[in-house]
């Protein structure tokens, strides 16, 4: 099932648009952690290869505030109670389940990868890499993020079941029929 990505060699702007349309037409981030988006971008953000643990300490999930790369990232929700005991999410429960059921479906695309749960900055990168979306490279002795292309479909890397699989086909074709394709050559 394994997909051999290599490192994008050439960074120009539309290898770049090219790569965050592989990652966002094929799925990516519906099988990614929710700070998967803005690594990728910090990894780009200088359009040539960056340290990681320059690229790690950026992240910041959408906050404006730095994580860093040990910085959690999914954190059990609360459960908050009212002086009878009840939930007092109830009114939330359908969101606080659909929450749930996807952070399931990416801790169980990690245990595939042969990781654990990714809870943490570092974490989130390690599964990008292992799902051949992103690759380490080492150079001058530093570990480099970059971009790896081609990137896989989900489901090239990741067993999905019967009904995931319609629903990524689904979503890529109301995505073909809404834009046109925009593909470099020279990737």
């Amino acid at each position: 099932m394994d997909v051999s990505s290599l490192p994008l060699a050439d960074w120009s702007e539309a290898n770049q648009h090219a790569f965050l349309h592989a990652i966002t037409d094929g799925g990516w981030w519906r099988w990614a952690p929710p700070n998967a988006d803005d690594l990728v971008i910090r990894v780009l953000l200088r359009g040539q290869p960056r340290p990681e643990f320059d690229v790690l300490a950026e992240v910041d999930c959408h906050s404006g505030q730095p994580l860093g790369p040990d910085q959690r990232v999914w954190d059990e929700p609360e459960l908050s109670r009212d002086v009878r005991g009840e939930r007092l999410y109830d009114m939330y429960a359908e969101d606080m389940d659909a929450f749930l059921r996807g952070r399931a479906r990416i801790d169980a695309a990690a245990a595939e990868l042969g990781l654990p749960p990714p809870r943490t900055v570092a974490d989130t990168a390690t599964y990008l890499v292992a799902a051949d979306v992103l690759c380490r490279i080492v150079k001058d002795g530093t570990i480099l993020l970059v971009p790896a292309w081609p990137v896989p479909l989900p489901e090239e890397q990741l067993t999905l079941t019967d009904e995931e699989r319609r629903a990524e086909d689904a979503q890529r074709w109301n995505l073909e029929r809404r834009r046109p394709r925009r593909r470099a050559d020279t990737l």
